[in-house]
C-alpha cells in the first residue's frame, strides 16, 4: 500500500526554487534556465519526499516497538516468577529485547546520518516524531537497566546501548539507501522522467531486499 505524501508545502517550494533559479540566471537564454529550475525542483522534491518518509518511517517504528514492548514486560514477569530468575527465560529475553532496541537505535542512527550529510545540521525529524522515538529510546534504556540486574545473577551476557551502536552502521546504510531511493522514486514519478524512474525503482527494490537480508 502506497503512502500518501502531503503536496501543499511542494507548491511553497516550487515556488521558491523558481524564484531562487530564475533571480540568479538573469540574462540566460530561457531553455537553459527552465532545464535548471526544472533539475532544482527535482532535487528539492526528492529532500522533501526523503523528509517525509524518514519521519514516517520512524514514526512505523516507534508503534510497532509500542506492541512489542508489552510483551517484552510479560517476559520479564515469567523470567522471575516464584522469587526466582529463570536463566533460560533471561537468554530468549535478551534476544528479543535486543532486536527491538536495535530497531530503534537503526530509526535514531538513520535520522541523525540524514541531519548531518543532506541537511547541514538542520533536524529532519518533525517536533512530534523526535519526541516519540526519545521516549521509546528513553524506555528501552529503562528495560535495558532492568534487564542487565537480572542477568548478571545467572550469568547471561548484559546488554550495552553504546555496543548495540556500534553494531549497526550496516544496517543504517541501508535504511538510508532504501528511504532515500524511495523519496527518489516518488519525485521522478511526479514529474514523469520514466526512464529514470525503473531505474530508481530496481535500486529500491534491491535495497529493500538488504535491509531483509
Amino acid at each position: 500500500m502506497g503512502v500518501c505524501t502531503p503536496r501543499l508545502p511542494m507548491d511553497t517550494f516550487a515556488n521558491a526554487v523558481y524564484a531562487a533559479v530564475s533571480g540568479s540566471m538573469k540574462g540566460y537564454p530561457k531553455p537553459v534556465v527552465e532545464k535548471a529550475i526544472r533539475q532544482a525542483r527535482q532535487e528539492a522534491d526528492s529532500l522533501y519526499m526523503l523528509i517525509v518518509q524518514i519521519n514516517l518511517g520512524i514514526l512505523m517504528d516507534v508503534a510497532l516497538s509500542n506492541i512489542c514492548f508489552p510483551f517484552v514486560i510479560t517476559h520479564f514477569r515469567a523470567a522471575t516468577t516464584e522469587g526466582t530468575i529463570n536463566a533460560e527465560f533471561i537468554r530468549e529475553l535478551r534476544l528479543s529485547l535486543v532486536q527491538i532496541v536495535e530497531d530503534l537505535l537503526v530509526a535514531e542512527g538513520s535520522a541523525l546520518q540524514v541531519t548531518t550529510e543532506y541537511l547541514n545540521g538542520q533536524q529532519v525529524l518533525f517536533s512530534d516524531t523526535f519526541e516519540a522515538l526519545a521516549k521509546q529510546l528513553q524506555f528501552a534504556e529503562e528495560l535495558i537497566d532492568h534487564f542487565n540486574s537480572l542477568a548478571r545473577p545467572v550469568g547471561v551476557p548484559l546488554i550495552d546501548l553504546d555496543t548495540l551502536r556500534e553494531g549497526i552502521p550496516s544496517r543504517v546504510d541501508q535504511q538510508v539507501a532504501s528511504w532515500r531511493n524511495t523519496a527518489r522514486l516518488e519525485m521522478l514519478a511526479t514529474f514523469g522522467e520514466g526512464d529514470s524512474w525503473r531505474m530508481a525503482m530496481c535500486q529500491t527494490l534491491s535495497a529493500s531486499q538488504q535491509l531483509t537480508t
